[in-house]
């Protein structure tokens, strides 16, 4: 079942795929920290990965209203129960990209240490507290854990669209030409 293709609006799929590209670099970047000795190269990596993740945040809080203004093409019909799944997901994968680096925001600041991006700061949201920085790192970690089940669930659905149903729904968000 095939409906008509809509692309969605470029400023949505750009905020998507930058999103995509920095989840990529953070987590690599995050899977790579232990590798490094203590000193200015990792506390470097280590300020990169904060402010790539603070921009992540800024993103995600902007592509739901960027969603409300500039409005989304209906998606592809499909079961209420996969429907269901669907929003079930993504709001999931919302959340968990919002809350996310929040939580590493008041680890970082929990820790003593200020937050900023790329030298840009950002206010201060908790005073150093070690209890609060463990509790935060440890959400940090496991939010971390749960988008990456996240973000394959969404991917193996994309592809299940565009593989077994070959509907639109993938086509919806890659670039398209002019």
């Amino acid at each position: 079942m095939t409906s008509a293709f809509t692309p969605v609006h470029p400023v949505i799929r750009a905020i998507h795929w930058s999103v995509v590209a920095l989840l990529i670099a953070l987590f690599a970047i995050a899977w790579s920290i232990d590798f490094f000795e203590p000193g200015a190269l990792k506390a470097s990596v280590v300020a990169v990965h904060r402010s790539l993740g603070l921009i992540v945040l800024v993103l995600a809080v902007i592509r739901p209203l960027a969603r409300i203004v500039i409005g989304m093409p209906p998606a592809e019909p499909a079961p209420p129960l996969a429907a269901l799944a669907a929003k079930a997901l993504h709001l999931a994968l919302y959340a968990a990209i919002i809350v996310m680096p929040l939580a590493g925001w008041i680890a970082t600041n929990a820790n003593g240490y200020p937050a900023d991006i790329f030298g840009i700061p950002v206010p201060t949201l908790t005073a150093k507290d070690e209890g609060l920085a463990d509790l935060a790192f440890e959400a940090h970690e496991v939010l971390g854990n749960l988008i990456v089940a996240a973000v394959v669930l969404h991917v193996a659905a994309a592809l299940w669209h565009h593989v077994i149903l070959r509907d639109n729904t993938l086509r919806r968000m890659l670039p398209t030409r002019s």
